[in-house]
């Protein structure tokens, strides 16, 4: 074969790739276009689905009054504690209202417990319907892009060439919009249709939808059941308790809320029954409107440049930089590591603040007058001021735990708004060209059989040219980690385990008074106070947070121990400790909080 005849194959080599390179970035462009095609498609179903829904915000308004209604009863349950303590019979009238009334706000937040602060579940569970048909609408066009080149190719070949021959000689030709447009959207409107109607079917359909049924019949059963209240219980304390203001107060807020609930139900059910007036074929005009602002600009495919007109050179380049792209998972697994890291210390946050909080609510509200007739006033005196002193600092710790936690949640976006995982490649761009070069070069020396091609790429990786790429990366996902370790061992160290010290101080000091006690309710105060720690034990070892507690005898241990006092006394070496005054804590071998003791000396 003549020198000619061997330039002439590698020319039409040459180009056979370069025309190849053409088709798969018109392919990735024409994605990209389908791409806002379904974006827009999505948004469109979520506007039209919410304007065509027959209750539109009217069912999760049913949850609003039921709000209303919990707030009424806790309001009359604070006031009916301070009626509750005079032994009349209007306090044992209002007892037994606020008792009835407790059982419903037990029985509510139990309902919404998991369900965050400020969030609808009604309307929370209406977005996961339209997710879920957003979803279905996605998957259901995915296939589109491929779809429309396959269609261009056959139905306009004139387009296509045009499309073609502009990526393989600049400046180009812009992605023909309008004949998609024209000849594949159609196929993308009747996904998009029968998903709308079965989302606005799903979103109508009240009764099926688990949320917007339980509360809406929570609160129907409530106005019942206030309703009887009302005709019973409250016509007897009003005749019981003509004079008192604060019993007439109560009285008035329940009847407002009996009212104003009952109106709120009525609208519901006028809704309910109304009948659903809708246009003919509704959606075309939105679903049109949302395709026409999905492109905004043209899109043109372009091969990257430079580009030096060899086939080997330009395929090679191509395969090192979505190599390189690969790398980019390492970053995504640190943004998600520190997700993880960051919700599962709110959940114990959130978990400490419940043990503590129901420790509050658990003791009992106590006077002189409820002791044992064996006590004393002053002992009495004495081991109530204990219980009134500690539950007015488990409130304090319920509060600044809110508060810190709350703080502490404020400063997740320095680490996942500009994540790790959002961050470019940490490559310069001579460094790109050098790893080109060098695949170049290999390639060329050794080139891989037409079957080994991936694994050349893999075998690449292991050249010495990465080291220097890899070192930076690893250094720059150990940065960021460290970064996060610091933020949430502050939080554990300054907020949650100061505050489970503290607390470990009120059962040695304070809660261990009334262990003895000849008054059982300061008994079995105590017994709750002790639970609570063990239940706050048992959360801590599920997250590896280990109490340091030495035993008498051991040695002294400056990394884990702290001498608040040091004494001689028979029997014990010196540095052994004598007692433990407070347990430490440790996690991983980080030491939080250094354990106090007495030592010998």
């Amino acid at each position: 074969m003549s020198k000619n005849s061997d330039k002439h194959l590698a020319l039409w080599e040459a180009w056979l790739g370069l025309k190849e390179a053409a088709e798969y970035t018109v392919t990735q462009s024409t994605n990209e276009l389908f791409e806002n095609y379904q974006d827009a498609a999505c948004d469109a179903l979520k506007r039209s689905a919410a304007r065509l829904a027959r209750f539109g915000e009217k069912d999760e308004e049913m949850y609003e009054p039921l709000v209303k209604l919990m707030g009424v009863y806790q309001q009359v349950v604070d006031m009916g504690s301070e009626i509750e303590q005079d032994g009349s019979v209007t306090a044992a009238l209002v007892t037994g209202l606020c008792e009835v009334l407790n059982s419903t706000l037990k029985q509510f937040y139990e309902d919404t417990e998991g369900v965050p602060d400020g969030i609808n579940p009604i309307a929370l569970e209406k977005e996961m319907i339209i997710r879920s048909s957003q979803a279905n609408l996605l998957a259901s066009t995915s296939h589109f892009g491929k779809v429309s080149m396959a269609m261009l190719r056959s139905m306009s070949p004139e387009i296509w060439d045009e499309l073609y021959n502009g990526v393989l000689i600049p400046p180009g030709k812009e992605v023909p919009v309008n004949f998609f447009k024209d000849h594949v959207l159609m196929y993308m409107y009747s996904f998009y249709e029968d998903e709308l109607r079965r989302c606005v079917l799903q979103l109508d359909n009240i009764h099926d939808r688990k949320d917007a049924k339980h509360y809406t019949e929570f609160l129907e059963r409530e106005w019942e059941e206030l309703g009887n209240i009302i005709k019973v219980q409250i016509a007897a304390l009003e005749s019981a308790a003509s004079e008192s203001e604060m019993v007439h107060h109560i009285l008035n807020m329940l009847r407002e809320a009996y009212q104003y609930t009952g109106a709120a139900i009525s609208k519901f059910h006028m809704h309910l029954q109304s009948p659903v007036a809708r246009k003919e074929n509704p959606a075309h005009e939105e679903f049109d409107a949302a395709m026409e602002s999905a492109v905004t600009e043209p899109i043109i495919p372009e091969l990257p440049r430079p580009y030096d007109h060899t086939v080997f050179y330009a395929l090679i380049c191509d395969e090192v930089l979505d190599l390189l792209e690969d790398y980019k998972i390492e970053f995504i697994h640190v943004g998600l590591l520190t997700q993880k890291l960051l919700i599962t210390e709110k959940m114990m946050a959130d978990e400490i603040i419940q043990i503590f909080d129901d420790v509050r609510k658990a003791l009992p509200s106590l006077s002189v007058e409820d002791a044992p007739v064996e006590l004393s006033q002053e002992d009495a005196q004495l081991q109530l001021n204990i219980l009134n002193g500690i539950s007015e600092t488990v409130e304090i710790k319920v509060d600044s735990l809110r508060d810190n936690t709350e703080i502490f949640v404020g400063g997740w976006p320095e680490f996942l708004d500009n994540s790790i995982a959002e961050e470019p490649l940490p490559l310069t761009w001579e460094e790109r060209c050098e790893i080109r070069e060098v695949a170049y070069q290999i390639w060329v020396e050794s080139p891989p059989e037409s079957d080994d091609i991936k694994e050349f790429f893999y075998r690449l990786q292991t050249d010495d040219i990465f080291t220097p790429l890899f070192e930076r990366m690893f250094k720059r996902i150990n940065a960021h980690i460290e970064k996060v370790d610091k933020f949430v061992t502050r939080f554990n160290k300054d907020v949650l385990i100061y505050e489970i010290c503290t607390y470990e101080e009120i059962l040695m000091h304070s809660a261990s008074r009334l262990r003895e006690s000849a008054w059982a309710d300061m008994a079995a105060a105590e017994n709750i106070l002790v639970g609570a720690y063990s239940k706050i034990e048992a959360l801590l070892e599920k997250h590896d947070i280990v109490p340091i507690r030495p035993a008498v005898h051991d040695q002294f241990n400056a990394l884990e121990h702290e001498i608040l006092v040091a004494e001689s006394q028979e029997g014990f070496a010196k540095g052994e400790i004598i007692k433990l005054i407070n347990s430490g804590y440790k996690h991983h071998g980080f030491v939080f909080r250094r354990a106090n003791v007495i030592a010998a000396k």
